[in-house]
């Protein structure tokens, strides 16, 4: 027979949830955006299909031919690209990656200062691809376009995600708490 002092004591629901109760939208907002990242990336060969068409049907009512959209096989995009795709297409699908990816990272790094290296690392990582885009461009080295070809596909990818967010905690976790100002 249970006596009052082996009964748990109950607690009123306004105390049993956290008063922060954000931490499961957070946390149901990131695994949709991770489960939509996994998808786009395992089936991006139908998403540039489809961004495609849908380019072609927008250049089509603006009169705009649709030879302006595919690169040139011989050019460093076509060299990026690894295939003829069309342009528009592809640069769509990257900045909906990458908006995905920042959406996931502002989910699971809540510091302002952890929002601001993530935006740096990804606003370095796109000036030095357009840099390495243009100089082989205009010194038509292709080592230069096979290193932005490898960057745009890390950019592109869930490996930033994976690698910044432990990288951020931790960094947040060992940082001096700051001393006030007098």
């Amino acid at each position: 027979m249970l006596t009052r002092d082996y009964q748990p004591a109950l607690v009123p629901m306004e105390q049993a949830i956290p008063a922060n109760s954000n931490w499961l939208l957070r946390g149901v907002g990131a695994v949709a955006l991770f489960a939509l990242l996994l998808v786009a990336t395992l089936s991006n060969e139908y998403a540039y299909s489809v961004l495609g068409n849908f380019w072609a049907h927008v250049f089509e009512l603006l009169g705009i031919g649709p030879a302006a959209a595919l690169p040139e096989a011989g050019t460093s995009v076509g060299a990026v690209l690894n295939r003829p795709r069309n342009l528009p297409a592809v640069l769509s699908y990257g900045a909906l990656y990458v908006l995905a990816c920042l959406g996931l990272l502002f989910l699971m790094l809540p510091h302002a200062r952890q929002r601001r290296l993530v935006l740096g690392f990804y606003g370095i990582a796109g000036t030095v691809f357009l840099l390495l885009l243009v100089l082989s461009r205009l010194s038509h080295m292709a080592v230069l376009a096979v290193l932005a070809n490898q960057l745009l596909h890390f950019i592109v990818s869930l490996v930033p995600v994976i690698v910044l967010v432990p990288l951020l905690r931790w960094y947040s976790n060992n940082q001096p708490a700051s001393k006030p100002t007098q």
